[in-house]
C-alpha cells in the first residue's frame, strides 16, 4: 500500500508539543523529509514559540532514540525508531 502524503489535520496542543510531533510520525510511517515536517509545524503552530516548542520536543525525540534522522538518496528524513522485539 503506497503512502500518501496528502495533508491531514493533526490537531496541535500547546502544552504537549511532543504529542503532536508523535502523531505526525506515527501517522506517516516511513517518515517526513525535514523541510514537509517544518512546513507541518509551523502551519498548525499558531506563534514561534509553539513552533519553537514543536521543534525542540524533536530533538529531544531524536536525542532519546524514539526517533531517527536519516538520509535517504538526496533527502533527509525524519522517522519514529521501530523496535523488533525478539
Amino acid at each position: 500500500m503506497s503512502e500518501n502524503l496528502a495533508f491531514v489535520e493533526i490537531a496541535f496542543d500547546h502544552a504537549l508539543p511532543e504529542r503532536y510531533v508523535r502523531d505526525l510520525l506515527t501517522t506517516y510511517t516511513a517518515g517526513l523529509t525535514v523541510a514537509e515536517l517544518g512546513r507541518r509545524i509551523r502551519t498548525a503552530a499558531d506563534c514561534r514559540q509553539a513552533a519553537d516548542a514543536a521543534h525542540c520536543a524533536l530533538d529531544a525525540l531524536i536525542r532519546s532514540g524514539t526517533a531517527e534522522h536519516v538520509k535517504v538518496g538526496p533527502t533527509r528524513i525524519v522517522r519514529l525508531v521501530v523496535e523488533v522485539k525478539a
